[in-house]
């Protein structure tokens, strides 16, 4: 089974393109605002990205896939995060930046960023954002072809992502991967107060498989190879329902009933 261990290990390998000047900070094209997220219908499904503190503009880059037939099959599609709440974050209420319950829960910050996009598999095929150091501006540009963690958003259904389950540890926005997930649904409970159309209860998205390419991280990439995913999970969800059904039958068994006693032996010379 794909674990977060292995996207972690998967992911920790060198990825990053840097590109830089001596200007003013650079921007990112947006989207619009998340406000007008309203209810999924049909074969649409919302992604919801929990990050935490945004102090840049960049965005986490997905690319729609076909395992079966190991193929791309949609042009990339950017979820982006920006300072002053811009981009695809979600706006938190005005009575509080986070929920109550997470003052003890978490040792971050929380941000959340929202998406409406059809529903299906997605691979995380990269990252960007924007730097500037003071006097000089520039660019980290990352392309996971060494190692994409693959998600499945179900159609209908608010699919919750923590950052640091798909993302590699040097990225910009990053939650810990051991972030609570009771900490980051509170915090969208709270945050969902903004967007009364908005319906539906969220689900966690499963991390499915991981993938891997030749390639530039652009809409000219076809396929990919499976890195481990649904075979790999198959088998160890076969192998646990395996081993459960055997301990129900063993616990059903009736006990073997006791071997009738031997008579002893009689003495010698009787």
């Amino acid at each position: 089974m794909f674990t977060k261990k292995m996207a972690a290990a998967a992911l920790s390998a060198a990825w990053l393109v840097l590109s830089g000047c001596a200007t003013a900070p650079s921007t990112l094209a947006l989207d619009a605002p998340a406000a007008d997220i309203a209810v999924v219908e049909g074969g649409d499904a919302i992604v919801v990205i929990a990050v935490g503190m945004i102090a840049t503009a960049g965005g986490y880059t997905f690319r729609k896939v076909d395992l079966p037939s190991r193929t791309f099959v949609a042009d990339p599609t950017t979820v982006t995060f920006a300072v002053w709440g811009l981009g695809d974050k979600m706006r938190k209420p005005e009575t509080g930046a986070a929920a109550p319950a997470l003052a003890k829960a978490v040792n971050t910050e929380i941000n959340l960023l929202i998406k409406k996009v059809p529903a299906g598999d997605y691979a995380l095929t990269g990252m960007n954002w924007n730097t500037f150091n003071g006097y000089a501006s520039g660019s980290v540009t990352g392309c996971f072809k060494t190692g994409a963690t693959v998600v499945r958003l179900e159609p209908g259904r608010i699919n919750i992502l923590n950052s640091g389950d798909i993302a590699p540890p040097s990225a910009v926005t990053r939650l810990p991967a051991n972030t609570d997930r009771a900490a980051i649904l509170a915090q969208f409970a709270a945050t969902r107060t903004s967007y009364p159309n908005l319906t539906g209860d969220p689900v966690v998205a499963d991390v499915v498989a991981r993938v891997g390419w030749d390639g530039r991280c652009n809409r000219d990439d076809k396929t990919f190879a499976v890195l481990s995913g649904p075979d790999d999970e198959t088998t160890a969800a076969a192998r646990n329902a395996a081993l459960d059904a055997a301990r129900r039958n063993l616990a059903q068994s009736p006990a073997p009933a006791p071997a009738p006693e031997t008579p002893p032996a009689p003495p010698v010379g009787e």
